[in-house]
């Protein structure tokens, strides 16, 4: 799914979604990214927990300050919760624009040769740094191995056209995608048989492996040495498809240093708790172990951040006060609260920007283009380093930024694009 896509889905379920269920909000769960996920079929189910009524008030001001009940506050880097708290009189808008902030690539290269595939501890093959490589460094741009009915095939593409795009390959290639690890869960062998009308085991043991390669591999396309990089909850790198250059890109999200594995986020996971993201992976067969999962100190601490970022999501996602300016200012907080939590913990990739895209929203919702201005070049600095110059998507974004800029300097009216654009991930608001 597109990054504005996800975005699109987002605001249905706010206006669309959440007004059915206002009456029966106290004993449901709805989170925007959750819901996401159910508009793709999968092969398992969340592991919910249930929400037993809407916060208070005093409760959502504790959370919005890090605080939960019988917890001690928190403490964490509060930049981004006060960017919006004062407006500045004269705002830094060129930070943004800065192409030195962050080690970018020309389009026709990577920087796979900073990198090797070896074993890694208890997880078989894994992608390893070998030199320190800087955030927004583009590690690699890979074309597709094996694709099944263009970009927007996944996991739920049909068994046949899997094997019939196999059976298109080069020998040679065969061979390299027979190379890459292969795990099916029940539910995708359930699928599989009503696929093809046969059961699992009746399927040759090729098909077999083909379609278990599939399933465990697929970015929307298996990609050779994309498929070797292991997932943490704590990713280092940011993965997307540049149709620019017809290829999936990964860039890294923060320095990697000389020896340290890649790692990419197999789930949408930055707001969600260890048992839901544990449930989710089931469909990969492991248990992750990354420093978000580990059963020590810090691990708790870490989930202890989570629980507060899943609770904020449904804050987000569960406001029925939605349409008024007092919403939107309390949106307002609350992403603002998202954002800094992330950002302390490291979850540095598009997710992260989606926060700046939602602060920057709300804060043209409420007339202030001022603090529009920063948050979307807080945005665009993300998806810099996550996806490059080149990325169609930066380009649209660039675009806002300096249209937004051009309204603040000259002190004059939002131009319409911008307002169109927003408009497009937005309510109606009334006072």
């Amino acid at each position: 799914m597109g990054y504005y896509s996800f975005l699109h889905l987002r605001e249905f379920f706010n206006v669309c979604v959440v007004p059915l269920i206002e009456t029966r909000y106290n004993s449901a769960l709805i989170s925007w990214s959750i819901v996401m996920d159910a508009c793709q079929p999968i092969y398992g189910h969340k592991d919910l927990r249930p929400l037993p009524s809407r916060p208070t008030d005093q409760a959502l001001q504790g959370l919005l300050h890090g605080n939960r009940p019988g917890l001690p506050p928190t403490t964490i880097d509060e930049t981004d919760c006060q960017l919006s708290m004062a407006e500045p009189s004269s705002p830094d808008i060129s930070v943004a624009e800065n192409h030195n902030q962050t080690q970018t690539t020309d389009m026709d290269f990577d920087a796979s040769h900073l990198i090797e595939v070896r074993e890694s501890p208890s997880k078989g093959l894994g992608v390893f740094a070998k030199a320190n490589i800087p955030c927004g460094t583009r590690v690699i741009a890979e074309p597709a191995l094996l694709e099944v009915s263009g970009r927007d095939a996944n996991m739920n593409s049909n068994a046949n056209d899997i094997l019939q795009a196999y059976e298109s390959l080069l020998p040679s290639q065969q061979k390299l995608y027979l190379s890459l690890h292969g795990f099916a869960c029940t539910l995708y062998k359930e699928k599989v048989e009503r696929d093809m009308r046969q059961d699992w085991l009746q399927l040759t043991e090729l098909h077999r492996t083909v379609l278990s390669i599939y399933v465990a591999n697929t970015f929307g396309a298996v990609f050779l040495l994309g498929s070797r990089i292991n997932h943490s909850c704590v990713p280092n790198l940011d993965f997307s498809y540049n149709s620019a250059l017809g290829k999936e890109t990964f860039h890294a999200i923060r320095d990697i240093s000389a020896g340290e594995e890649l790692t990419i986020s197999y789930i949408n996971g930055s707001n969600r708790t260890r048992s839901q993201r544990r449930t989710e992976l089931d469909k990969w067969g492991f248990q992750c172990t990354c420093e978000a999962c580990e059963d020590t100190v810090r691990g708790r601490e870490r989930e202890e951040k989570r629980v507060q970022l899943f609770d904020l999501d449904q804050m987000l996602a569960l406001d029925i006060r939605i349409g008024t300016k007092a919403s939107c200012r309390m949106a307002l907080q609350i992403v603002q609260r998202l954002a800094a939590i992330q950002k302390s913990e490291g979850l540095l990739g598009r997710e992260l920007g989606l926060s700046y895209h939602d602060a920057a929203r709300y804060c043209l919702k409420l007339g202030n283009a001022r603090m529009a201005l920063l948050w979307a070049q807080k945005e665009l600095e993300v998806d810099r380093y996550c996806v490059g110059e080149d990325h169609p998507d930066f380009e649209i974004e660039l675009d806002i930024v300096h249209r937004l800029r051009a309204a603040v300097e000259g002190s004059a009216p939002v131009d319409e694009v911008v307002t169109r654009w927003f408009r497009l991930h937005d309510w109606p608001i009334t006072m």
